[in-house]
């Protein structure tokens, strides 16, 4: 028998008793050539639908997905958000003369001008003036034209007991000038350099906690550490602020209003979430807290489908923590570098770094407005991250209200010059949004034999018993056929 014919004996033998629908109609040899055709193209047309729904839900498949965690989250888990308070105004008036009329250094003078015309970052080739701004201490020029936080807070309440402002409110320099912060953890904690704040006068009285998104807080922490954390909901339990602009003060700022402005970030980052708050207004600000986690057993599953980095993934150069904001904020800053040689005084740098001059700003204003976007800075949200906004509602200074809060302020000057801020939870428990698996190889494995078996009727001994055909039966014909073939010699 010739080898061809031994094969098609072979696959004969596999479709009249194969368990595929449709195989065994293919290989009855009792039927006529048309109705064998006919169940040959209707299982290749089965085959077919299978293998392309079963592509879809490979190529479509969503790994993971973020619902809301059933547990909720109690505010005593999760850091009070880091506070920070900027005066619109940038540069006291008192400051600003006295600078423009006693002072020799005609650089200082240069700044002050440029920081009140393009706040830094918009001013324009042909508006700029040249200077060299490492010859002048950033901190110290800060200090002098912005309002202190002594001038700026005059009183503070957390839990509603009032707490010395001078030390627990630090001043800090961002975007907007000298302000002053709440809740801030040590530059140590959030950055790998160290920062041009270092040299500002830092007050910590109390414990720094090693706290950190991923890992949360101890199993025994110390409730009375920095970052502070509240105990509950409600202004009792939340900070309470009071603010003076000093209107008479006022002399340039980038917008042309008053009042303040307020920031809240996670304590482990630079930049957040911002609302102005008006004068003569007492102002309620709630604080939403968004909370984001991810079941570790995502880590197997790539960050490209997964679409978060944890911690360990992702590796910051300046930032000790990644989180998608300090990523940007680090991306901003060394695209800033790259094109224009040097970076602004509120970004992360390092200490080779030279801080951008006015000169600079034409360069710096154009590699903001081409912004960052995910191609350009890889940055995916954290696999764990805490984020703050904020619902404001506001009220009219009352008169009585002022009186029994002023101090020694008289009445008069503080209804004009004053606001009154209250920062809180406003129920004791957040929700919580988990970032879980939802489709694994057993999801994928179930549908896939769901439509397999739908179109073609095949289960897992399907596929053993065609392994079986093309391993163990083929050898085992093989060997048959061979001890058939040879010949015997004759033996009386």
């Amino acid at each position: 028998m010739s080898f061809s014919r031994k094969c098609w004996q072979y696959i004969d033998d596999y479709l009249r008793n194969s368990s595929l629908h449709g195989l065994s109609y293919v290989g009855d040899s009792t039927l006529s050539f048309a109705e064998r055709f006919c169940w040959l193209l209707c299982f290749i047309g089965a085959a077919s639908f299978a293998g392309y729904w079963v592509s879809l839900i490979y190529i479509r498949q969503v790994p993971v997905t973020i619902t809301e965690n059933p547990t909720p989250v109690f505010v005593s888990d999760i850091p009070f958000p880091t506070v920070t308070v900027c005066n619109v105004n940038r540069v006291k008036r008192s400051a600003a003369h006295r600078m423009l009329n006693e002072t020799n250094h005609s650089i200082t003078k240069d700044m002050l001008k440029d920081f009140c015309r393009s706040n830094f970052v918009s001013i324009t080739a042909a508006n700029a003036t040249t200077g060299s701004f490492p010859s002048v201490d950033i901190n110290h020029f800060f200090s002098q034209i912005g309002h202190s936080c002594s001038d700026m807070v005059m009183r503070c309440f957390w839990k509603s007991e009032e707490i010395d402002c001078k030390k627990w409110m630090n001043p800090t320099i961002t975007q907007e000038g000298l302000c002053c912060t709440f809740n801030l953890m040590p530059s140590s904690y959030i950055l790998r350099y160290r920062s041009n704040s270092d040299r500002l006068k830092y007050t910590y009285p109390i414990i720094v906690e090693e706290w950190d998104q991923e890992r949360g807080f101890s199993r025994n922490p110390i409730l009375e550490s920095i970052p502070w954390r509240s105990e509950g909901a409600g202004v009792f339990f939340g900070l309470s602020l009071i603010l003076n602009a000093n209107l008479s003060e006022y002399y340039c700022g980038f917008r042309k209003s008053s009042g303040f402005k307020v920031i809240l970030n996670n304590p482990l980052e630079l930049v957040g979430y911002s609302r102005q708050i008006p004068l003569q207004r007492e102002t309620w600000m709630e604080i939403e807290a968004f909370v984001k986690e991810t079941d570790k057993d995502t880590r197997s599953i790539p960050f490209g489908n997964r679409l978060c980095y944890f911690n360990s993934e992702r590796y910051l150069r300046f930032f000790r923590m990644y989180s998608r904001r300090n990523c940007i904020t680090e991306c901003r800053s060394n695209r800033t570098l790259l094109k224009c040689d040097c970076t602004p005084y509120f970004l992360p740098k390092n200490s080779k770094t030279r801080i951008c001059e006015p000169s600079d700003m034409d360069c710096v204003s154009k590699t903001r407005e081409d912004g960052t976007n995910q191609e350009m800075c890889d940055c995916l949200s954290g696999c764990f991250e805490i984020s703050y906004g904020a619902v404001c509602h506001y009220g009219l200074l009352r008169k009585d209200t002022a009186e029994n809060i002023s101090g020694d302020v008289p009445i008069d000057y503080f209804i004009e010059n004053g606001a009154v801020l209250h920062l809180y939870y406003p129920s004791i428990m957040l929700k919580k949004y988990i970032r879980k698996e939802i489709y694994g190889f057993s999801e994928f494995l179930s549908n896939t034999g769901g439509f397999l078996g739908l179109f073609l009727g095949c289960s897992i001994l399907s596929l053993v018993e065609l392994v079986y055909y093309l391993s163990l039966k083929l050898i085992c014909s093989m060997i048959r056929t061979r001890n058939e073939d040879t010949i015997y010699p004759f033996v009386n």
